[in-house]
């Protein structure tokens, strides 16, 4: 039996039983562990987390801008399905798209290289990473 083919057993079992996989996370986090790779220690998994987080990030400003998706992609010179995309961390955008989408928001932009030591240490860092402020990977 295939790896492939125990995961849908297991996933069909655990149906059955009530306990079905709520997350595709969960149902990668199974497959990783079949193949002995740390999931959360890969890099594509990192970097889908921090499309994730980016992306939720530009959906919270826009809200509370009460701005549209529409709205947004015309003053970033976009189109809607971009933003949706961007928002739902499909796809991440580029730096100069991330400027042009924090000018639009009317918040800045701040890109750092920060050591673990300085993210626990700085008071600062530790109340933008609070607030919610701050996407790491």
């Amino acid at each position: 039996m295939s790896d492939y083919e125990a995961d849908v057993e297991e996933v069909e079992e655990r149906a059955v039983n009530g306990d079905a996989p709520r997350t595709i996370s969960e149902l990668l986090t199974k497959r990783a562990a079949v193949t002995a790779v740390p999931l959360e220690k890969s890099d594509a998994f990192r970097a889908e987390i921090y499309s994730i987080r980016m992306g939720r990030a530009i959906r919270d400003l826009r809200k509370q801008r009460e701005m549209t998706q529409s709205r947004l992609a015309e003053l970033v010179d976009s189109k809607q399905p971009n933003i949706a995309r961007m928002e739902g961390g499909v796809s991440m955008p580029n730096i100069g798209t991330l400027h042009k989408v924090a000018q639009a928001l009317n918040v800045h932009l701040m890109v750092a290289f920060v050591s673990d030591d300085q993210m626990t240490s700085d008071p600062a860092l530790q109340k933008l990473r609070d607030a919610g402020s701050v996407v790491t990977d």
